[in-house]
């Protein structure tokens, strides 16, 4: 049914580490009791890019919503920004999708049964390359995570988004600088903000922002 198989972390214990860096001076934070609807108007109506570290660790080799980094997928500028704040890799590789299941058909071809651990690839309707554009191949497919009711929090965010931009689909890729493996726990997290031209990152009921050092 799933595959949240790795390790959680409270919001106690994801604080404790959030307090270190914070008073070392490289982060601020404030708690949000609202963290979905927050993120979801920064990624919709912002279009920030948003490092997102929630309940239990995917298993297997996708991010599966849990250790993904986000964005609209409607921007083709995106590749370019995710490329180049946190992947780094040929431009040529695309980023994965995570679709609503109840969006699925309208925007996949042919379109037989929900995949949910992002493992096989769809043809994106032509009236529809433009909605998922940064999370398209060239060829117009995409290897979407076909997204059901097994992750609330994630299900809730981008229906939060879908709200703002009519489209139940968001770039989804791996939490990771490239070349190291994905995150798991929040030391690891706020390390891959500050060595990451990344900004911004959810982890738990907490907003999270790098403070920028002055460059003398």
């Amino acid at each position: 049914e799933n595959l949240y198989y790795g390790p959680e972390y409270t919001n106690e214990e994801i604080e404790e580490v959030l307090k270190r860096y914070a008073k070392e001076g490289s982060i601020r934070y404030e708690e949000r009791k609202d963290i979905v609807k927050y993120v979801a108007d920064r990624i919709a109506n912002k279009n920030q890019i948003i490092l997102w570290f929630q309940g239990k660790m995917e298993y297997g080799p996708r991010a599966l919503g849990n250790r993904s980094v986000l964005a609209l997928a409607n921007d083709p500028e995106n590749r370019n920004k995710l490329n180049i704040i946190i992947k780094r890799r040929p431009y040529y590789q695309p980023f994965a999708s995570t679709i609503l299941e109840e969006d699925a058909e309208e925007l996949l071809e042919p379109y037989l049964r929900p995949n949910r651990f992002m493992t096989v690839g769809y043809k994106v309707k032509k009236e529809h390359l433009n909605d998922l554009v940064a999370a398209s191949h060239i060829d117009g497919t995409t290897r979407p995570q076909v997204l059901g009711n097994e992750n609330k929090r994630y299900r809730e965010l981008i229906k939060e988004i879908k709200k703002e931009t009519g489209i139940g689909g968001i770039v989804n890729t791996s939490f990771n600088k490239h070349g190291v493996p994905i995150v798991m726990d929040p030391d690891y997290a706020i390390w891959t903000l500050l060595n990451t031209g990344a900004e911004y990152l959810a982890i738990g009921n907490f907003f999270v922002e790098k403070i920028k050092k002055a460059k003398h």
